[in-house]
């Protein structure tokens, strides 16, 4: 249905395939909040659809968003903020006969993700480097994780 690869090989495959695009299907406050992937040093940018609104809401029209830019053979990567909403898109287009679906297994707020690599940097809307202020290890999320288990 489609294949997941690190940060780093999303970035290969997008450096190494002049069709590749990277779809960022986060919704539009997390674009404006957390920045965007500068793809500028391979002459790329990112193709910003979201999969749904900030409330949950599913954007009805993202097959038709995404066929817009990438025909059903392109390869299209795919990346959120920690890889749920990335899976679902890539799982969403494979139904549309997408055929060349990469999503990014790490989100960029993972310990390994986007914004821990030279390769994604992350810009606001006033191009100025950003990073999440959210940013969460997994060994912090398993202990949040746990704390809401005991004490619910």
């Amino acid at each position: 249905m489609f294949r997941e690869l690190t940060p780093p090989e999303v970035y290969e495959e997008l450096a190494g395939n002049d069709s590749a695009v990277l779809v960022d299907c986060q919704a539009p406050a997390e674009w404006h909040f957390t920045g965007i992937a500068d793809l500028s040093g391979i002459g790329k940018t990112p193709v910003l659809v979201a999969i749904a609104d900030e409330t949950g809401r599913p954007n009805h029209d993202f097959v038709e968003e995404i066929k817009a830019v990438a025909d059903p053979s392109t390869p299209v990567c795919v990346m959120c903020r920690v890889v749920g909403r990335s899976a679902n898109a890539c799982r969403i287009l494979a139904e549309a006969g997408f055929t060349d679906l990469i999503n990014m297994a790490e989100g960029f707020e993972s310990p390994c993700g986007a914004t821990s690599l030279g390769h994604f940097i992350f810009r606001d809307k006033r191009g100025a480097p950003t990073f999440s202020h959210r940013r969460m290890t997994l060994a912090g999320l398993a202990r949040r994780r746990r704390a809401t288990i005991s004490n619910p």
